[in-house]
């Protein structure tokens, strides 16, 4: 999805403020603005972006941050081609497997980090999507197509005697950050702070600063304020007030108790 300015404003920082930022955490302005060793034309500055960028994506994955989250639909997974049990189908990035042949599709998203739920349904119909589970520890030894195991970057499932349609629930990489576009959005909001103090980091580690590690954890302290947000929305909760003189199994309303 394209990321167009609205005309009353932009929710996303530019890579320019992050990289002033940074430049400003390094003491890189003291000449100019643009920096010296930080500069946006100095060939590691990209290097340093980018492992940045890779940085905060794989932290947001990790706790849940929605702005990484992407559905798809795989559509056409093959029926199973085999009733051995030890023939499990899979899906990867290359293509997918019935138990007994390869096929070029469907395929896992190319922007994919890891799935986070999954449904399915019986293919060429308009049926609901029933969930699937995720396995602890491997899938049963029985065909029980319900449930699904992510493993060696693969869903791992038994498919039916029909060919599927998956929806997929996912964390997504976003497309690489270009710094000699410095007037691009970073498509996380307020995320200005925390990339700043990690392009700051990666610039001083690699030069064996002393104050690099101090640089990580003020980095690490300003993603925290990113993930509570998702953290807050899912640990909200409906509370609602019990009657006094509820009774038997109705509430004070007239519903009963589920």
């Amino acid at each position: 999805m394209p990321l167009v300015p609205p005309s009353t404003g932009f929710p996303y920082p530019s890579i320019e403020l992050i990289m002033n930022n940074a430049r400003s955490r390094v003491n890189d302005m003291i000449n100019d603005a643009t920096g010296d060793l930080l500069a946006n034309d100095v060939p590691a500055s990209q290097t340093y972006l980018t492992s940045a960028w890779q940085w905060l994506q794989r932290q947001c994955a990790t706790a849940g941050v929605e702005t990484f989250k992407r559905e798809t639909t795989l559509f056409g997974i093959p029926a199973r081609a085999s009733e051995d049990i030890a023939n499990q189908s899979w899906i990867t990035w290359s293509g997918c497997f019935d138990g007994v042949s390869q096929y070029d599709s469907p395929s896992l998203p190319q922007d994919m980090i890891l799935p986070l739920s999954l449904w399915r349904r019986q293919s060429g119909t308009t049926a609901y999507f029933l969930p699937m589970i995720l396995a602890n520890d491997g899938l049963p030894r029985l065909f029980d197509t319900n449930i699904f195991d992510w493993r060696e970057d693969g869903l791992y499932f038994y498919s039916e005697l029909w060919a599927q349609d998956f929806q997929l629930r996912y964390s997504a990489y976003r497309a690489p950050l270009d710094i000699s576009r410095p007037t691009d959005p970073v498509p996380i909001m307020m995320c200005d702070d925390c990339m700043g103090w990690r392009v700051a980091f990666e610039f001083a580690n690699s030069r064996g600063s002393d104050q690099a590690p101090q640089l990580k954890g003020l980095a690490d302290d300003a993603f925290t304020t990113i993930k509570m947000g998702s953290t807050q929305r899912r640990q909200r909760q409906n509370l609602r007030r019990q009657p006094y003189n509820r009774r038997g199994p109705f509430r004070g309303w007239g519903y009963p108790v589920r």
